[in-house]
């Protein structure tokens, strides 16, 4: 089913539009990437789906308007995970995880025992039970953006936001996250992912949303909405084998994908 639809969704910052006429749809079970250059509207279209950010158009929750939900209910439909943390309190981490039951009544203060059950087993898929008893402003990047994946696994919201969650884990911690997402997926969410590793994208993604400059300009399965035609256009490079180069560059200098 459609978990999420946007219908001609635009959005303006300071006056000066950064999503145009937006389109598109997630579905439970899948795993939708959102791809794009820098400034494309990838980070503002997800701040428009958590209320952050004005907009225009349509936005539903399974055939409910998003302005139409109050917080709870908003949190109970959706999890967001962001780029960066704004948490500058020093909770433990089992404390900040216990903070996505917030939609079910309880959240960090007068926990139940299912919340407690919750957050132990989200705890242990991201193998964060070392990490319990730290100090979140203690962590690295790459273990707070895992603290914030399993606050937003602890709602248990069948709809998944996530900002460009693998770009400050290592190698490992990488292709776990992602592996974790398809597993997710496959459970029965509907998970939306913001991706610049296009690696990525064709691994994991069961389609892909491409923006530039504010307007979606591809959209289906990797392989066909990643065109040839898409990556010149749109990331100025072209496919050399397993490569990527800079399209109509004489310099010879080459960048992996």
């Amino acid at each position: 089913m459609s978990r999420l639809r946007i219908t001609g969704l635009s959005a303006k910052r300071g006056g000066t539009t950064v999503l145009r006429d937006v389109n598109l749809a997630a579905h439970d079970g899948e795993v939708l990437a959102i791809a794009g250059p820098n400034g494309a509207g990838k980070s503002t279209l997800f701040e428009c789906l958590t209320m952050s950010v004005p907009f225009t158009g349509e936005a539903e929750i399974e055939g409910a308007p998003l302005e139409a939900l109050d917080a709870v209910s908003r949190a109970r439909a959706l999890a967001y995970v962001p780029q960066r943390s704004e948490l500058r309190a020093a909770l433990p981490v089992e404390d900040v995880v216990t903070m996505g039951r917030f939609a079910h009544g309880n959240g960090l203060f007068g926990a139940s025992s299912e919340d407690a059950a919750v957050v132990e087993g989200v705890l242990q898929r991201l193998d964060l039970i070392p990490l319990r008893r730290r100090a979140f402003p203690s962590l690295s990047l790459g273990q707070q953006q895992r603290v914030l994946i399993g606050r937003a696994l602890a709602t248990g919201a069948p709809l998944l936001l996530l900002d460009e969650p693998t770009a400050a884990l290592d190698l490992r911690q990488r292709l776990l996250a992602m592996q974790r997402l398809r597993v997710l997926a496959t459970s029965g969410r509907a998970v939306v992912v913001v991706l610049h590793d296009l690696n990525d994208v064709h691994r994991y993604a069961d389609r892909v949303v491409v923006l530039d400059e504010g307007r979606v300009v591809a959209t289906g399965a990797p392989a066909d909405a990643l065109s040839d035609d898409v990556m010149a256009r749109v990331y100025g490079v072209r496919r050399a084998g397993d490569r990527f180069e800079l399209a109509n560059d004489s310099s010879g200098v080459k960048e992996s994908s």
